[in-house]
């Protein structure tokens, strides 16, 4: 039933489906056979001569109207010209659900360690990651011109740990980098020996590239408002995961570190504030903060 027909006092009209304006939602077809949908917010705006930045967001079929919404509004301000214009591209699955659990799971987690050991549906993070750099990233530019030096990552939980997994191995692929609720708790805390490996090449001088990254967290998250909940949520300890990773990550030269807590935010609400963050930096003109 259309809105104007399930509402008490609308006159019954024709209902269209509500769309976002300078948006495009495109299926492409990956090298491996699947099909991902891609979100695009393109400016209002003439590119500079450097070109947009661009923000891409994991999970896009939920997280992408919000960030696209945000951008808008803010590209809409009187003082819209103090803030560079803004790409937002959210990589997503072709369905009308937020979340397509199944393929979140497999593309989101990094390969096991060591390799070959990796759980039925779990492992796939390098894959999209190629998928990023062979193809979505290419289309996207055909589209739109870019700035390469500002080009920002975001992703919540699962996502959050992707993000730090991308950090972590391709570090020169994003310039920043937003790791929501990351869960760090996968697989025995994997994510900190691809972190130790990290630390040594910037600590030996290995590491080339250089970036910023932002680690966020909801204070609820390490509390059990479900009792039967409780023993998980102590075991996966979001809080205390989030603040001592990105406390480990202090005075790595050309890579500055925050940490936020959002207080009274449970594991789903920390995600708006988070993406909120992750609009503002990556518009960001200037060096990392």
């Amino acid at each position: 039933m259309g809105l104007a027909g399930a509402l008490p006092g609308c006159a019954s009209a024709p209902t269209a489906v509500v769309s976002l304006p300078n948006t495009r939602q495109i299926d492409t077809k990956m090298a491996d056979g699947r099909v991902r949908r891609i979100f695009v917010l393109l400016p209002q705006t003439p590119a500079p001569p450097q070109g947009h930045a661009v923000l891409y967001l994991l999970d896009g079929n939920a997280m992408f109207p919000f960030a696209a919404q945000l951008a808008r509004m803010r590209a809409g301000r009187p003082d819209a010209a103090t803030a560079a214009s803004l790409v937002v591209v959210g990589i997503g699955y072709p369905t009308d659900a937020l979340y397509d659990m199944s393929a979140r799971a497999r593309d989101l987690t990094p390969p096991a360690l060591p390799p070959g050991s990796d759980a039925p549906n779990e492992g796939g993070a390098d894959l999209l990651l190629d998928d990023i750099a062979q193809q979505i990233r290419p289309m996207v530019e055909r589209i739109v011109q870019t700035d390469p030096a500002r080009q920002t990552l975001c992703g919540h939980s699962y996502g959050g740990l992707f993000t730090l997994h991308t950090l972590f191995t391709r570090p020169a692929m994003f310039t920043r980098y937003v790791a929501a609720s990351p869960s760090v708790w996968w697989r025995q805390h994997a994510i900190l020996a691809t972190r130790d490996r990290w630390l040594a090449q910037q600590r030996a001088g290995t590491g080339a590239a250089t970036g910023e990254l932002l680690v966020t967290v909801g204070s609820l998250e390490q509390q059990a408002l479900i009792p039967a909940r409780a023993a998980l949520v102590r075991e996966r300890r979001m809080v205390d995961g989030a603040r001592e990773l990105a406390a480990s990550l202090q005075g790595v030269a050309g890579w500055p570190v925050r940490f936020q807590l959002y207080d009274g935010e449970d594991h789903g609400g920390a995600m708006v504030p988070a993406v909120a963050q992750a609009v503002l930096m990556a518009q960001r003109s200037g060096p990392p903060q």
